[in-house]
């Protein structure tokens, strides 16, 4: 069983080794940018302005609730799940919950959103993941991943 084991396969392995390592550690260091950009955009204000400008469209309800998938959509797209948990929701969740929205079905909705982002291209995380784990072209996989479910044949 161990005459199998060269001196090629003990490099590949650890050139593929490497190359996860190297994926972890980028993925950390993307990571920790997020939240450097989250405490920079609490101390410069953008919050409050951003809360400003949501109120001058008199959104309402459900329509409110709507906008608030689509920019958690896109937030998850871009930005680690707890650091948009940090700078979003204290700027969306008391006008959600002044216009009538559940505080539980504001979570739900608005983690599922976020995780839905994390498979979502241009950048989601979970695609670079099982890019380098599986050795799959990232675009081939980013693709694949967000077309419908085929039925049929």
């Amino acid at each position: 069983m161990y005459e199998l084991v060269g001196p090629v396969l003990c490099f590949t392995t650890m050139v593929s080794r490497m190359q996860t390592i190297v994926m972890f550690l980028f993925s950390l260091a993307f990571f920790a940018a997020g939240e450097r950009r989250g405490y920079l955009a609490g101390q410069l204000g953008w919050s409050q302005a951003l809360a400003n400008w949501v109120e001058s469209f008199g959104l309402t309800g459900t329509k409110y609730l709507f906008f608030l998938v689509v920019i958690f959509l896109i937030a998850g797209m871009f930005m680690d799940t707890p650091v948009a948990l940090t700078l979003l929701i204290p700027l969306f969740a008391p006008q959600a919950m002044e216009q009538g929205i559940s505080s539980i079905q504001l979570g739900i909705v608005l983690r599922f959103n976020l995780c839905i982002g994390l498979i979502t291209p241009p950048l989601g995380k979970c695609l670079v993941v099982v890019s380098a784990l599986t050795n799959l072209n990232y675009w081939r996989l980013a693709y694949s991943s967000s077309r419908p479910a085929q039925t049929g044949h």
